[in-house]
């Protein structure tokens, strides 16, 4: 499937398309406006016709051509293909019954991180202890710009910050444990009581893949805290997510 993914990138151009929806202005390279997923009078949504990618500085949010229609159009990864695989004249293959649920599980598991990125931003972004990590990317020399477009983050101090947050979204906890966000209880129980959040009061940096997906995370421990911690913990191997085959910023990069 990756290779009708890159086909349908390569006969669209991110630009036309992002166009039906809002009205872009040239800005040097790249294209700007308002942003279409918050309110604003100065445009901070920019996309990049070089890069075939979008993101905005207000909100945070970013992505492929594939993201921006999820995020416009309410689709899943798999409505946003087929559209745009008509759009494209690309055939899409025939997959069994057995292929469909195991990619219809990694659509889920692919949802549920991008929901979990736009929390861990938010917190960055807009709590006091957020702000405190904020200030040591800062001083780190990373630039807004960068730690905006890496979509860097902050995962709070607690045990079910994210878990609860993914309960409010509807998820079930098996599907938040099998996209690595939470450990469980030694036990059988299948209650939220009986899980906790992975990655708690770290920066979180997500990996994408080469489409732009979210697949998982390299979260390092808050600057001040208990050093005997793991300086470093990623994403357990999952149904996205697979170390040995992963490339952090790949989805960045100019081809």
């Amino acid at each position: 499937m990756s290779q009708e993914i890159e086909t349908i990138k390569s006969k669209l151009n991110i630009v036309d398309l992002v166009g039906e929806y809002v009205r872009l202005q040239k800005a040097g390279n790249n294209w700007k406006a308002c942003c279409p997923f918050h309110n604003e009078k100065t445009p901070s949504f920019s996309v990049s016709e070089d890069k075939q990618f979008w993101h905005c500085f207000g909100c945070g949010k970013g992505g492929d051509i594939f993201g921006f229609l999820m995020e416009i159009e309410g689709m899943s990864f798999r409505e946003a293909l087929e559209n745009l695989a008509q759009r494209s004249g690309v055939e899409l293959p025939k997959y069994s019954q057995k292929e469909t649920i195991s990619n219809l599980e990694k659509n889920k598991i692919e949802e549920i991180l991008e929901w979990s990125t736009r929390f861990y931003e938010k917190q960055l972004w807009e709590t006091e202890n957020g702000k405190k990590n904020l200030q040591y990317l800062r001083e780190r020399g990373l630039t807004e710009d960068i730690i905006r477009e890496f979509r860097l983050g902050y995962a709070p101090g607690g045990w079910r910050n994210i878990l609860q947050f993914l309960i409010g979204k509807n998820y079930i906890t098996g599907d938040i444990l099998r996209s690595g966000l939470i450990i469980q209880k030694e036990g059988n129980g299948q209650g939220s009581e009986n899980f906790y959040d992975r990655f708690r009061n770290r920066i979180m940096f997500p990996i994408s893949n080469p489409t732009g997906k979210i697949i998982g995370y390299s979260a390092r421990i808050a600057p001040g805290e208990d050093e005997s911690q793991a300086k470093y913990i990623n994403t357990p191997e999952t149904e996205v997510y697979h170390k040995s085959n992963v490339l952090y910023g790949i989805d960045k990069a100019k081809m």
